[in-house]
Order: structure tokens, then C-alpha cells, then sequence
């Protein structure tokens, strides 16, 4: 079930990355360098705020890689879409046992099973929405959402193993030089698997990243 709503998910994304190039392409009002592709790592955790839950432990590392194109621009303002795959690797831990109460099935196992420390992955594949200021030639910032669909390998106290959705948004600062531009981000994030499954409480985190995008 997964891999078909995957695939059917990427096969909608190429197609509408393709669509978008064609009409860049064939556009007389078309600027140059509205494209671009890039790589980013971030760091996130649950424990800063807004999040900073005494209840557990939740800290990613992520490698994002990206392709963004320009839709349209007004004044100073650009608007873009943008598709992305990402891994982020999650460091996991219960703190407060009491959080899995006495009324649910296995509870003392699962309290014993989450309080450990522990470290997964989860598989992420993203579009975005992004609106950029262009304050100046070099200087650029921007605000971003991203959702997506999401695989996660383990099971947690707030969310079940498997598919469920990633739901990002961000603020940061942009800085080109010719064709090259380097990002930085501050994010919000949230998984969920909108109630698909239990348990569904999800997980919340903040952080940064920072990226560096080719520009063509």
C-alpha cells in the first residue's frame, strides 16, 4: 500500500516539475536562473521551543536534496514551488512513563520498550510552497511550507511505524552569488498520520538548516 502511494506521489511530482519547465521554456517573459537544485542538512529538536514537552526526547539530524523553480514574480516578491526528498535520522526516548496509561493494551511493556533510548529513520518526500522578498540582488528572505508523506521504521509512545505525513514550516534568509546561493532556515516541524493510525499524538520539533542551491 505504501509503495503505490508513493510511487503515485512521485509520478505526480515529476509530472508537475515537468509541466513547470516546459512552460519556463517556452515563456518570452522567462528571467534566467529561476531554477534551482540543492542539498541541505538540518537539525532539529523537541526540546527547544515552541516544543520543550518534558515527556520525551525527540531529536533529528536530516540531508535534504531539492529542486525549486519560480512560478511567478509581483514587485519584489517571488513565489516558487519546490519538491524535495529527505532522511531524517531520529534519536528517541519516553521520559515520563505515565504518558502510556494502565488502560491500554501491553501498557507495561510498551513503557518498558519506550523509555529506552533508541535511534530510526524516517523516509520523507516533500512539496513546497515558498514566498520570497528580494530585498536586494544578494540578499533574499522567505517564508516556506512543506508537507508530504512520510515512512518512519519504528514505532513510537506517539506515533505508529510506517506511513504517516511530515508537515514543515519555515522562515529564512537566502544569499546568491552569481549562480550559486547559500540558505538558511529556521523550521517548524510536525508528524501525524491524521489519525490513520494508533497512537497518533505525533511529534513536534524545531531547529535549522542550511542549504546550498546551483542556480540555472
Amino acid at each position: 500500500m505504501f509503495t503505490g502511494s508513493i510511487n503515485s506521489f512521485i509520478f505526480l511530482l515529476i509530472s508537475i516539475v515537468s509541466i513547470s519547465v516546459q512552460a519556463q521554456e517556452t515563456s518570452s517573459e522567462k528571467s534566467a536562473r529561476n531554477r534551482k537544485i540543492g542539498i541541505g542538512y538540518g537539525w532539529h529538536t523537541q526540546q527547544s521551543f515552541p516544543g520543550t514537552s518534558n515527556d520525551y526526547i525527540y531529536e533529528t539530524k536530516s540531508a535534504h536534496i531539492f529542486y525549486e523553480w519560480q512560478q511567478w514574480q509581483s514587485g519584489k516578491w517571488t513565489f516558487h514551488t519546490s519538491i524535495e526528498t529527505a532522511l531524517y535520522q531520529v534519536d528517541h526516548q519516553l521520559l515520563n512513563f505515565y504518558f502510556i496509561t494502565p488502560d491500554q493494551e501491553d501498557f507495561q511493556e510498551r513503557r518498558d520498550r519506550f523509555t529506552q533510548a533508541r535511534s530510526f529513520n524516517e523516509y520523507v518526500a516533500h512539496a513546497g510552497l515558498k514566498t520570497v522578498y528580494n530585498w536586494n540582488f544578494e540578499i533574499k528572505p522567505f517564508i516556506q511550507i512543506r508537507i508530504g508523506p512520510m515512512y518512519g521504521t519504528q514505532t513510537t509512545e506517539r506515533l505508529k511505524r510506517g506511513f504517516s505525513f511530515s508537515d514543515v514550516l519555515s522562515i529564512g534568509t537566502q544569499y546568491q552569488v552569481d549562480e550559486h546561493e547559500f540558505i538558511i532556515t529556521y523550521s517548524l516541524r510536525h508528524t501525524s498520520n491524521a489519525g490513520l493510525k494508533f497512537p497518533n499524538s505525533g511529534h513536534n520539533s524545531s531547529g535549522f538548516q542550511i542549504s546550498y542551491a546551483y542556480l540555472f
